[in-house]
């Protein structure tokens, strides 16, 4: 097999105009390699038999699921740019300081926590900046994907100086530096099961006075709308690799819910309730307008993300983005109140409830 290219993947990546289902096939040639070189094959393991591990804050996909991720184009393309963008930032900065204060220029540290068994978001990254005085810490509670890893950057002949690994639960981990930037993805859409909530706010307390995390913010909202039938309608745009424009669909927004950043973490934490055993986080009630008895809207979380600067993952572009119905409440009842809480924990998750 030809080695791959990862320095000719991220500039390809990075350029808009390649048509997206070139992208695609590139990121599939590049998922199909890393199988080839680690014998870890990835696979969507989403059963009660996945080897997942739960943890106190919510589940760490196993590596196989974690390979698999790749697929997600949108989502992968836009982690990537996103972190490409945020290094040449950095490096621009550190440069500009450099330079001002004449002393001898200091490593950049940047974090991925939750890297998988092929780091795909910053593998290509790791190749191209490998000179560039960048030191990278790869985080990961699975040892074997660290293991997998490591015999990539062996692969591709990455000195050993310039990287580290953490086995460790990120949610909980104390680092002994603290991180010019910080990539993590563990979440699901609405920000539920995986612990990425818990994660940044953890994390982000290592992060440099200037630092950046990304996901730079994630934007939840809870709206009204016919679920299914939008969901219908996305399925079909993606078979074609099509955007789905939400523009089209008949919805009524109720209110925001929460902006998730690097700085409104603790602010949430802040609200955290403690009963019967189950912490969570309160929000403020939210009503609903007079509706026709004849129309039958459902409850849903809206997410967008901001990766970083102008780089977005908006609705229906990933499967991050999906909006997601609260199943219990729905259909919407006309004029009520309802009360959102938002669950902590090994399963963290948002529930509504009636009150009135």
């Amino acid at each position: 097999m030809k080695k791959i290219d990862l320095v000719e993947l991220i500039d390809c990546l990075n350029d808009e105009q390649i048509p997206f289902s070139e992208h695609c096939q590139m990121l599939d040639q590049f998922m199909v390699y890393c199988q080839t070189i680690t014998d870890v094959e990835a696979d969507v393991t989403f059963d009660a038999f996945a080897p997942d591990t739960h943890l106190p804050s919510g589940m760490a996909i196993n590596p196989q699921s974690a390979a698999q991720c790749v697929s997600d184009y949108h989502r992968t393309i836009g982690f990537i740019r996103a972190s490409f963008t945020a290094v040449e930032q950095l490096l621009t900065d550190k440069k500009s300081d450099d330079s001002s204060d004449n002393t001898s220029p200091n490593s950049l540290n940047l974090l991925y926590a939750g890297c998988g068994p092929y780091a795909t978001l910053m593998l290509a990254l790791i190749v191209k900046f490998q000179n560039s005085s960048i030191h990278f810490y790869l985080l990961d509670i699975h040892q074997s994907a660290l293991d997998s890893v490591q015999i990539l950057l062996d692969h591709f002949y990455i000195p050993d100086e310039i990287y580290s690994f953490y086995n460790k639960d990120a949610c909980v981990f104390v680092p002994p530096i603290k991180f010019d930037l910080i990539v993590a993805e563990t979440m699901q859409k609405a920000l539920e099961q995986e612990p990425q909530f818990q994660l940044t706010a953890n994390l982000s307390q290592y992060l440099t006075t200037d630092g950046v995390f990304i996901p730079q913010s994630i934007n939840l909202q809870l709206a009204l709308m016919y679920w299914k039938q939008e969901l219908d309608v996305s399925k079909r745009n993606k078979a074609k690799q099509n955007k789905t424009d939400t523009t089209q669909f008949e919805r009524l927004k109720v209110g925001e819910v929460m902006c998730l950043t690097k700085n409104t973490t603790q602010n949430w934490l802040a609200k955290k309730v403690e009963a019967d055993q189950t912490a969570y986080l309160d929000f403020a009630l939210f009503y609903t307008p007079k509706l026709e008895t004849q129309v039958n809207y459902d409850f849903v979380i809206l997410t967008q993300i901001q990766l970083f600067k102008n780089h977005y993952l908006e609705e229906y572009d990933s499967d991050l983005t999906l909006p997601t119905k609260l199943h219990d409440v729905s259909p919407a009842q006309s004029e009520s109140q309802y009360q959102l809480k938002y669950e902590l924990g090994s399963y963290p998750r948002f529930e509504l409830v009636l009150i009135r």
